[in-house]
């Protein structure tokens, strides 16, 4: 059964607070790695080795997913803007609906006009919805996809700590942090594509 506009905003509304949340793991994965990036040089007497590369490749990502949420944020509230004025439509038109029942005379007309008009833009911005939703699922996908790839990140992380057994436990604990926060992170982004799905149908 399709969903009504209110019905369907309410997952995008859970949709933003699923980004907002994303948006925060990136930024714990950027901390983990700078501190990472510290506890490296300091257990290899400043030189640059193996983890503290991998720490650098975490803050890339970190960035990146960032950057994707971001993107994905704005897309979000352009749609919120969109499917509101489709359940502004749908209330204001099934007001009118019933109106010329109830009103004698010229109202008629003028009903049919302003609902003439109203669908006009609704249809607009169903297919500005439509292409909404392609880009934000495209975008959460192609996002879910950067942390699954990410995954070899801390498996070399898990290696280089062998090379540095003075900090390996401090280290080991950072690697299961990055490790925990890409794998909510991937988790998370799948929930944003099926309330995507949903949107549509699918």
């Amino acid at each position: 059964m399709k969903k009504s506009a209110t019905e369907r905003l309410s997952g995008i509304i859970e949709s933003n607070e699923i980004l907002k949340d994303i948006r925060r793991i990136s930024s714990s994965i950027n901390i983990d790695a700078v501190n990472a990036i510290l506890l490296a040089r300091r257990a290899d007497q400043g030189r640059r080795n193996g983890f503290t590369v991998v720490a650098a490749e975490m803050r890339v990502f970190a960035g990146r997913l960032d950057e994707i949420s971001r993107a994905l944020l704005n897309n979000i509230r352009i749609l919120v803007v969109n499917v509101s004025a489709q359940s502004k439509y749908e209330r204001m038109s099934n007001f009118y609906r019933r109106l010329p029942q109830l009103t004698a005379g010229q109202a008629g007309p003028t009903v049919a006009q302003v609902l003439e008009r109203a669908a006009v833009l609704h249809a607009r911005r169903a297919v500005e919805i439509r292409r909404l939703i392609t880009e934000i699922s495209a975008m959460a996908e192609s996002a879910r996809k950067l942390c699954n790839n990410s995954a070899a990140l801390y498996r070399n992380a898990r290696v280089e700590v062998a090379y540095l057994p003075a900090y390996r436990q401090e280290l080991s604990m950072v690697a299961d942090r990055i490790e925990s926060a890409m794998t909510n992170s991937s988790k998370k982004l799948s929930s944003l594509l099926n309330i995507m799905r949903e949107f549509t149908g699918e």
